[in-house]
């Protein structure tokens, strides 16, 4: 998972998925619309290099 809001009734979610980039929008559990990338990121396409701190403490690029 990239990013989610919501949850099971309702929310979207930003994901990876064999490779390819995803979204799926749940609309109230009445509906889900998917929509997905073709293919893998091509050449020259990096990650950004965001860190997620896995505890409470700032954290200090050296």
């Amino acid at each position: 998972m990239i990013a989610v809001q919501g949850g099971r009734f309702a929310g979207w979610s930003f994901y990876m998925t064999d490779g390819r980039l995803a979204y799926c929008h749940n609309w109230f559990d009445a509906e889900r619309h998917y929509v997905k990338v073709g293919g893998a990121p091509g050449a020259g396409v990096s990650s950004s290099g965001t860190r997620v701190p896995t505890n409470n403490r700032p954290m200090i690029d050296q």
